[in-house]
């Protein structure tokens, strides 16, 4: 008989311990507060997210077997994996791919980069920003998934050819982190921003009766986003050494390249993403069926002499788990509320709401940047907007609810930060947390603020609504 020993090197205790307590901290609670039982299927899938016990597809089991025992039917939980808001994200998401597919992407990153040099503070701040500000129409994870590769050339070429070699360069991780945070943080400005961003608009159109217009949703998020930027960015500023990017590859040869017909196309599409939201008030569709219809338009647009603007086998090399995490995690806040845990919640938090308004946001601020740094911020969004519905003056809560959930930043799960396990082989890194932590610090202090004064501003208690 041949001896087989294991290296201890050869086992992830991190993964292995997490495998474990998910379900175990689950049916615990099941066995002792089955009342609270739900939360402990949000504990199961948000430690397998955080840790990455396995991958985000298979997930989607662990809310269909918890949510059994619960004694919810299964019918109930599939359809919960599908959500009316779900369309806002998925057709900005293939016009993304699209862009991915044709360079368009590649050469948007690079018009910028042929002017600002090899500075890494400068090549950090410049990936924070670029990231964002498309992240502010469609999915955070796409954007990092889009952008995160482009990073991972450019700085091969600057000598950082191995994610070990990444990961062990302040600057390579800074720059990989910058655009994995910036990707998180423009999640809210727009509808069609995230799952986070499209409940947050599903939860206005709820309690006002009507459908929220993208120009009086973005207006009332612009000054906070802005601001929040700006902290993120001096953050980072702070936090990048006064050095240069050896030999680093500017891609300016893309720049020089003549315009495709595909290109063209696609830019067409990516307008018509980014615009059709706010002429929605002068058009007779409801903005789910627009997206529908773009959506279509995106699967089945034939080019002449270049083919499908985003052919099929696109699809499948564009990775499962940047898109799988929306329905599950939007399927388990829906049946966390179907269970009543939600309001039992609100229940042990007593009339909060009716406290001194710093004290009160504060409150939920800490519980919205709590509870997204572990279930990410569409989980996040999905469990507590639905709660926070049934206070009085919903409005400013619930957009409150939006926008602190989006700052989740420290923990490579389903936002942004999921770019860092991409450049680094599928490993998370030291760095994330320690930097995550202060732009989530700073801009929840922000947060809590803003929102204590915006609360009782008229302004931010109306919008306009489409019936």
């Amino acid at each position: 008989m041949t001896d087989v020993t294991i290296s201890s090197r050869q086992v992830d205790y991190p993964r292995v311990v997490t495998g474990i307590l998910g379900p175990v901290v689950f049916f615990l609670m099941l066995l002792f507060v089955p009342q609270y039982a739900a939360l402990g299927v949000l504990f199961w899938l948000a430690s397998y997210w955080a840790v990455g016990v396995v991958p985000v597809l298979y997930t989607a089991f662990i809310p269909i077997i918890g949510f059994s025992l619960l004694g919810v039917d299964l019918w109930t939980i599939l359809k919960s994996f599908v959500h009316p808001a779900l369309i806002l994200i998925v057709a900005p998401t293939l016009v993304i791919v699209a862009a991915i597919h044709c360079g368009l992407v590649q050469r948007m990153a690079s018009y910028f980069m042929v002017r600002i040099g090899s500075s890494v503070r400068r090549q950090v701040l410049f990936w924070l920003v670029f990231a964002t500000l498309l992240s502010d129409f469609a999915a955070d994870t796409v954007i990092a998934l889009a952008l995160i590769p482009i990073v991972v050339k450019i700085l091969g070429r600057a000598g950082y050819d191995t994610p070990e070699k990444i990961a062990a360069s302040r600057s390579a991780m800074l720059l990989v982190i910058a655009t994995s945070i910036g990707a998180g943080l423009g999640g809210i400005l727009t509808p069609m921003a995230g799952g986070q961003a499209a409940i947050t608009w599903s939860g206005l159109n709820a309690v006002l009766g009507g459908e929220v217009t993208a120009w009086s949703y973005t207006i009332r998020y612009l000054l906070p986003t802005t601001v929040c930027l700006g902290i993120v960015c001096g953050v980072f500023a702070l936090l990048s050494p006064n050095e240069r990017f050896s030999n680093l590859l500017v891609l300016g040869d893309i720049v020089r390249q003549p315009w495709s017909r595909h290109e063209k196309v696609v830019v067409v599409l990516f307008i018509l993403a980014i615009g059709l939201p706010y002429v929605r008030p002068w058009l007779p569709l409801s903005l789910p069926w627009i997206y529908g219809i773009l959506m279509m338009a995106v699967l089945c647009l034939w080019i002449p002499k270049v083919g499908m603007v985003l052919p099929v086998r696109e699809l499948t090399k564009f990775p499962l788990n940047a898109i799988s995490v929306w329905p599950i995690a939007m399927c388990v806040s829906q049946l966390i509320v179907i269970t009543g845990v939600g309001k039992q919640i609100l229940l042990l938090t007593g009339d909060f709401w009716n406290y001194d308004p710093l004290v009160a946001v504060g409150i939920w601020t800490l519980i919205c940047l709590g509870l997204a740094q572990l279930a990410s911020d569409t989980a996040a969004a999905g469990i507590l907007i639905p709660i926070i519905q049934n206070v009085p003056n919903p409005v400013p809560w619930i957009m409150m609810t939006g926008f602190s959930v989006d700052l989740s930043f420290m923990v490579p799960t389903a936002t942004g930060t999921i770019g860092v396990l991409y450049a680094l082989g599928g490993r998370g890194h030291w760095r994330l947390p320690l930097y995550g932590a202060a732009c989530a610090v700073a801009c929840g202090l922000f947060s809590w603020l803003f929102w204590s004064w915006a609360i009782h501003q008229p302004f931010w208690q109306t919008l306009t609504v489409v019936r």
